[in-house]
């Protein structure tokens, strides 16, 4: 069997199962890294080499790095210790002959002091390893995620944005760009913005979401307060909710509203826009 040179974490989300699907149809060698193998066969991973993988249990990574020299990070999402969880696995990624890594960062590490992803990426830089950093904004894919239930259901946007606009990126754009970098050598030690190609405020994104599906669909602004509140209600950590709150204070502030050249760049083609996204994903909104 031929061996692996891909490694990709994340596998259980959208990105990194997608990112493995197009590696595979391009009859690259990959390896999922899954934190529980029981659940692999769940995937649907074909012509790849499944792996045991836990941030939390350092002693999975050298295993999993075996023959691997290009490393795909996802990192653990909204935890406030990110950074202490991916640095150990670029250490080993180094010792075990890793020779580039993509990291999925965020577009706030530009605007945040101190954030977890930012000091992560300091460090991959610092190594010396070659890298590319990939920072996107927030997913268009998050109004049929975990706002999905306010829009279907009670036709609402309910999130602390106020009235600042965000240039949001379709996931299919963060997957294409992330399948570019990890197989050509064009784009080492390179750092990269995604955003879709218009910044919009959840008013717009309410309208757009009512046109396409034919339902009342309002934005209401909310307080840090009542977010903060709903967040803990969810089970959420003190420390958790203080960093999500930073984040949309950082949109308040307009952070978040920069429209990037690097998808039309890296890909030759515009970004796809929020309407195309809406009209994709229309099987949601009904």
């Amino acid at each position: 069997m031929m061996s692996a040179k891909f490694l990709i974490t994340g596998v259980t989300g959208n990105v990194g199962k997608e990112v493995i699907d197009r590696l595979i149809e391009k009859g690259l060698p990959v390896k999922a890294a899954v934190r529980d193998l029981s659940k692999a066969e769940s995937l649907g991973l074909k012509n790849t080499e499944i792996v045991l993988f836990d941030y939390d249990k350092p002693e999975t990574f050298e295993p999993a790095l075996v023959d691997v020299d290009r490393l795909f990070i996802i990192p653990p999402p909204l935890n406030p210790k990110q950074h202490e969880l991916i640095i150990p696995l670029i250490d080993v990624a180094i010792q075990s002959g890793v020779k580039h890594i993509v990291n999925i960062s965020t577009m706030s590490v530009a605007h945040i002091e101190n954030l977890p992803l930012g000091i992560a990426e300091q460090y991959i830089e610092n190594s010396g390893i070659a890298y590319t950093f990939l920072r996107p904004n927030w997913f268009m894919q998050n109004c049929n995620g975990y706002m999905l239930e306010d829009i279907k259901e009670r036709g609402a946007i309910n999130l602390p944005a106020g009235d600042a606009k965000t240039s949001l990126i379709d996931i299919r754009d963060i997957v294409d760009v992330s399948v570019v970098a990890l197989t050509t050598k064009n784009h080492l030690n390179r750092k990269y913005t995604l955003t879709g190609g218009k910044a919009l405020d959840n008013y717009e994104i309410a309208k757009i979401l009512s046109d396409v599906s034919g339902k009342k669909i309002q934005y209401y602004p909310m307080t840090d307060e009542g977010m903060s509140l709903s967040l803990k209600s969810f089970g959420m950590t003190d420390e958790n909710v203080e960093m999500y709150m930073d984040l949309y204070r950082s949109i308040r502030k307009g952070d978040t509203a920069s429209v990037s050249p690097d998808v039309r760049n890296v890909l030759g083609r515009e970004p796809i826009t929020f309407e195309q996204y809406s009209h994709d994903y229309i099987e949601s909104w009904k």
